[in-house]
This record gives structure tokens, sequence and C-alpha cells, in this order.
């Protein structure tokens, strides 16, 4: 089986005039991809992914850079899809995630986007074998992903506060080795 490294992206530039799947790494979130890159820590990784999304793929491209990789896009471990910038972001969130089988906001069901990003998984593991693999993703998914390997889907909101930029987490064999929180 894979062992994955899934990391939440650098600290964003908060751009209101455009929807957040648009939203690029802010200068402080680029300093911290880059130490982070030279810390090493995702030095043994065979291969890395990431969403589509610009911040997320810059991440990943940062730290590919620093091991002589090549970073690679996949939609599945794209964030929940949010057509729409909400004014009290916390709070859509919250109902987000209070409502996992509704679309919230204008915003994507969670457990629809949990259902792509664990396909997403199950694509690397039908594809590869005994690879480290690093996925480069977004706060929503990836709370919505370790919240359901822990079985603590009545606690996400909780979970994704505790979740900072470039926090990570290992899974092996569907098993959480390090927790994201």
């Amino acid at each position: 089986m894979n062992t994955f490294y899934l990391l939440r992206h650098g600290e964003v530039c908060v751009d209101k005039s455009k929807p957040a799947s648009e939203w690029t790494l802010s200068y402080e979130g680029v300093r911290q991809v880059h130490e982070l890159a030279k810390k090493g820590t995702f030095a043994n990784v065979d291969l890395i992914y990431s969403s589509e999304e610009e911040k997320a793929f810059h991440t990943a491209q940062t730290i590919a850079d620093s091991i002589g990789k090549e970073a690679l896009k996949l939609s599945n471990f794209n964030e929940l899809h949010r057509n729409t910038f909400v004014g009290n972001y916390e709070s859509a969130i919250r109902k987000a995630f209070a409502r996992i089988n509704e679309s919230s906001s204008d915003w994507e069901p969670c457990l629809s986007a949990l259902h792509r990003f664990r396909e997403g998984i199950e694509q690397m593991n039908m594809k590869y074998r005994n690879k480290k693999i690093l996925i480069v993703s977004h706060g929503i998914v990836l709370t919505l992903y370790f919240a359901h390997l822990n079985r603590e889907m009545n606690e996400l909101f909780a979970r994704w506060k505790k979740l900072n930029f470039l926090s990570y987490g290992v899974v092996k064999d569907s098993q959480v080795v390090k927790d994201i929180v």
C-alpha cells in the first residue's frame, strides 16, 4: 500500500473580487512554503500531486523543485467548489459542515467533495504500489477526509478551526498515522 502525506497549501491572499479557487499564495505563504521546502520534510516522497488550484499547485511545485520531482495536478484534490464569496466565511463553513448532504451558500455539498477526494486516493492506490505520495490540497476537503478516517464527522468545524496553513498528516492503508490537526 501507499503512504500518503496530505498537506494543506500555504497562506493565501484573499481577493474578494475572485472565487476562492482563483486565490494565490500571499507573500508570507510563498515564504513559508520555501522554508518548508528547505527543511526537507518531504524529501523522500516518490510522487507529488496537487489540486488544480494555483495556491495548492504553487505549494506542490515549490516542494517538487526542491527535491527534483515533478508536481502533477488532479482535480479530485480540488477544494470544495465555492462559486460565490460569502461575507462571514466561518459561518458559511459551519453551515456547510452542519448539512454535509446539501449545497450551502451555492457551494458543492461536503459529501460530494469527500467522495471526489476519496476517489482520487483510490486512483492513486490502483495506479501505484508502495509509494510515498505527497498530495497538496485544501482545508475543507482535508478536514473532511481526516474526520472520515478518524470517524469524527460530528466534529468537522472544530477540526477545521485547528487546521493551519501547511499542516500535514500521514495516511497508510486507510489508517491515520499522523493526524493533520
